[in-house]
């Protein structure tokens, strides 16, 4: 058996294929959209290529909010990449509600809700509110330029002890 993985638009495609004898094409599975993060087959837990972050904003928040991200697939700059929708759709306060509660359950569907820290992720939804109440931008690239100490995952260490966050 093979796996072959193609680039969609904004989602991989997974081709099974069963080579017969003298490495002919035996059989082939259609092709299968799959979100990007991890997916199960056979009973193997495999994490699928490419970036969460090339997603389109809608789509990244949709996978997000659906716990469907790769662990690997959020660093934290998709943490930023959260928090700046939110912040423009919701406010601050809902935007840190929403990312708190997606973050808990994005760890948890990983087996891993150790790692959520919450004082930390409202922290950020608020230092992203801030920069986005002095920034232009209108989309999350030109945000980050505009504001790249926010790539400083220890910036609330300027302001906090890590025993006071």
């Amino acid at each position: 058996m093979c796996v072959a993985w193609g680039r969609g638009e904004t989602v991989l495609r997974l081709r099974i294929v069963r080579l017969g004898l003298a490495g002919r094409v035996k059989h082939v599975v259609r092709f299968r959209i799959i979100p990007f993060g991890s997916i199960r087959f056979g009973g193997i837990r495999m994490e699928t290529h490419g970036s969460s972050l090339d997603l389109e904003e809608d789509e990244f928040l949709d996978a997000f909010e659906r716990s469907v991200i790769g662990a690997r697939e959020f660093p934290h700059t998709a943490h930023l990449r959260i928090a700046w929708p939110y912040v423009q759709r919701h406010g601050p306060e809902e935007a840190g509600e929403r990312a708190a509660r997606g973050i808990r359950s994005l760890a948890g569907s990983h087996g891993h809700p150790a790692p959520y820290h919450d004082t930390l992720t409202r922290a950020w939804v608020r230092i992203v509110a801030a920069a986005a109440s002095m920034s232009p931008a209108s989309e999350f690239n030109a945000f980050v330029a505009g504001h790249p100490e926010l790539l400083d995952k220890d910036l609330p260490l300027r302001h906090y002890s890590r025993e006071r966050l």
